[in-house]
């Protein structure tokens, strides 16, 4: 397959899909549930959909592959992801004015504060450490094999390890978040998250128990604060929800992805720092009347 002719195009394509159909399937989550459950569905079922989803990518593929090729990987994944479109369609809730992509609803998104808070925050979550607490991502996955030094059946298994932390993190997050608020929550676990980061900094090659431990960790910490900001924006609307995240993702895998390479620390730093910044803009945030799961 040419790789700039029809590989990288397919790639750009399904990867596009699969952001409108994350900010779609999000959206209809947050009409669907009333406010005081959003930390138990964004956060608790959602979070933990997606850590066994990851647990099931990192066992199933091989078993997969052996019995019909990766034309049964795709297959399989395709199949699922239809599953979730036919939930979309059973039931539609009626859509606020804000809520629906008007050109009002974008004035909407960028003149009321709450709402331009809420994007503000989305899109520098982006650059928070989201990129390398992920297990099953690209940027995780290069610690475990460029800094620690460990052989690819070792980073299975410790991305396998670390995506089983989130499970609590996802259990606890939605029923915390739904008890004390999801702003505050937010806030205590965001900066949380940034400490857990900083443990990275002093890795070296050899470092694997060290390294598995604090991933697990920070696994944990991430997929509790991402749980929150999940509720907290769904308080506000999901046009700045999403949306914004998935538009961050563009120039941090450029710069993470630049700064990574050539000076962990410094960007460990900085993606904590951006954490810690983060919790400050969701901090602020004031949930419409209709966000009455947060109580600060």
């Amino acid at each position: 397959m040419p790789v700039w002719t029809v590989f990288l195009p397919t790639v750009v394509v399904v990867t596009t899909a699969g952001a409108v159909f994350d900010v779609a399937a999000d959206s209809y989550v947050v009409d669907a549930t009333p406010p005081a459950w959003h930390g138990r569905t964004l956060g608790t079922a959602s979070r933990m959909g997606r850590t066994v989803g990851g647990v099931l990518a990192s066992v199933l593929p091989p078993v997969l592959i052996g019995v019909g090729g990766y034309r049964l990987v795709f297959l399989s994944a395709g199949l699922t992801g239809w599953v979730a479109f036919l939930c979309l369609v059973l039931k539609e809730p009626v859509l606020e004015g804000e809520r629906v992509f008007t050109r009002r609803a974008i004035a909407f998104t960028f003149s009321e504060p709450t709402v331009l808070l809420g994007a503000v925050t989305t899109l520098l979550f982006a650059f928070s450490l989201r990129p390398v607490a992920s297990p099953l991502g690209g940027m995780f996955t290069f610690i475990v094999q460029e800094v620690v030094d460990a052989s690819p059946e070792l980073v299975g298994r410790i991305s396998l390890v670390a995506l089983l932390g989130g499970v609590p993190g996802s259990l606890l997050a939605g029923w915390a978040a739904d008890k004390w608020g999801h702003k505050k929550m937010f806030v205590v676990s965001g900066v949380a998250t940034a400490v857990a980061g900083l443990l990275w900094i002093p890795l070296q090659g050899g470092m694997v128990l060290y390294f598995t431990a604090t991933a697990v960790v920070l696994s944990l910490l991430h997929t509790f604060n991402l749980a929150c900001l999940l509720a907290l924006m769904g308080d506000i609307t999901p046009l700045a929800y999403m949306s914004f995240l998935w538009i961050g993702n563009v120039p941090m895998s450029i710069l993470v992805g630049y700064l990574i390479t050539r000076n962990l620390p410094l960007c460990l730093a900085f993606m904590a720092g951006c954490t810690v910044l983060v919790s400050v803009t969701g901090g602020l945030i004031q949930p419409f009347e209709a966000g009455k799961a947060d109580k600060t």
